[in-house]
């Protein structure tokens, strides 16, 4: 579990590295999409296994706050309320 924190923690950041490269919006908006997919999918992945079923009940609802918070972070990284944003105490006390 603390790798797959680690590991959607390292590529927030990511999302604004490539804000000075001069991209295409197709490109942006693939990076964009691939990022949040693969936030996603490390959290469900760890809800849903081995049966894919949430086990315990409550991990759904987590699961689709993270999904938001994914979502806010990367689609929209300046907004106050996105995880980017955030110091890092913040952000880590938001995750866990």
């Amino acid at each position: 579990m603390s790798v797959f924190v680690l590991a959607g923690e390292a590529i927030i950041p990511f999302t604004n590295m490539y804000g000075r490269w001069d991209i295409s919006t197709i490109q942006r908006v693939s990076v964009d999409v691939i990022l949040f997919l693969g936030l996603v999918d490390s959290i469900a992945l760890l809800c849903l296994f081995p049966n894919g079923r949430f086990v315990p009940a409550w991990t759904r609802v987590m699961a689709i706050i993270w999904a938001i918070s994914a979502f806010i972070a990367v689609f929209t990284p300046n907004w106050p309320l996105s995880l980017s944003t955030m110091p890092a105490a913040t952000r880590v006390a938001v995750v866990i």
